[in-house]
C-alpha cells in the first residue's frame, strides 16, 4: 500500500511567500532605522553653522533652522595639544552671529580652532554634529 502523506505544491508555495514575506518585514524594521537616524542627523547638521575665526576670536553664524543645545569649541596649538575655549556664546536666530573671544586661553599660539555644535533631532536626542575646523 502506498500510504505518502506531504505538504501540497500549492501549500508549500503560500507558506514559503510567506517565510520570504516575514523575512522582508524584519530586515526593514531593523534596516530603516539604522538608515534614518544618520540621514537626519546628515541633514540637520549639514551647513547649520559658518564658523570664521581670527587669532583673538570665533565667529559662528547660524545658517538654517535647527536646535542647537550646546556648541564646544577647542583650539589646537601646532603640536597638536587642544585647549577648550570656556563661555561659548551660541548664535539665536537663522543668520544671526555670536563672536566668542579667543583671548586669555593658555598653551598658544594656536593654529586650528575646532567647533562641534550638539543638535537636537526630531526623535528628541541629542547628537554632536561631525566638527567643523578652521585654520587660525
Amino acid at each position: 500500500m502506498n500510504n505518502r502523506k506531504g505538504i501540497s505544491a500549492l501549500l508549500e508555495t503560500v507558506l514559503l511567500i510567506l517565510v520570504v514575506l516575514a523575512a522582508a518585514g524584519i530586515i526593514f524594521g531593523a534596516v530603516i532605522p539604522m538608515l534614518r537616524e544618520p540621514a537626519e542627523r546628515a541633514s540637520m547638521c549639514q551647513d547649520a553653522l559658518t564658523v570664521s575665526s581670527t587669532p583673538t576670536m570665533v565667529t559662528l553664524i547660524k545658517n538654517k533652522d535647527v536646535a542647537i543645545n550646546n556648541i564646544s569649541i577647542n583650539v589646537y596649538n601646532a603640536a597638536g595639544a587642544a585647549t577648550p575655549v570656556p563661555g561659548v556664546l551660541m548664535p539665536t536666530g537663522i543668520g544671526s552671529a555670536a563672536t566668542t573671544p579667543l583671548t586669555g586661553l593658555t598653551g598658544g599660539p594656536f593654529v586650528k580652532v575646532q567647533v562641534i555644535p550638539l543638535v537636537n533631532m526630531t526623535t528628541g536626542k541629542q547628537v554632536a554634529c561631525a566638527p567643523i575646523e578652521v585654520l587660525l
